[in-house]
């Protein structure tokens, strides 16, 4: 994790999901690769900082293949992974 503050200029307040996906082994990823995912819910105010709203939750998953809108694979999270952190299905 980063140490220090990180400052959010954009936006004067909002919410935010901070996400880590770590391989289990150091190895390229494919298909069917073991990872955790690590992710943490709060919320941000311009001056006031971060307040959490949930502990940093771990989870152990594998990564899938599947095709984007153009025909080409990509490695996603599995949905029972990404669900555990309220994520969407995205391309890694």
């Amino acid at each position: 994790m980063m140490e220090g503050v990180v400052h959010l200029p954009r936006w004067p307040a909002g919410r935010i999901c901070l996400v880590d996906i770590t391989p289990t082994a150091w190895e390229v990823p494919y298909h069917g690769a073991s990872i955790t995912l690590c992710c943490r819910e709060g919320f941000f105010e311009d001056g006031a900082g971060i307040t959490w709203l949930t502990d940093v939750t771990c989870r152990p998953g594998q990564l899938e293949e599947s095709l984007d809108e153009d025909g080409r694979p990509h490695l996603t999270l599995s949905d029972s992974v990404s669900a555990g952190c309220n994520l969407p299905k995205t391309a890694v």
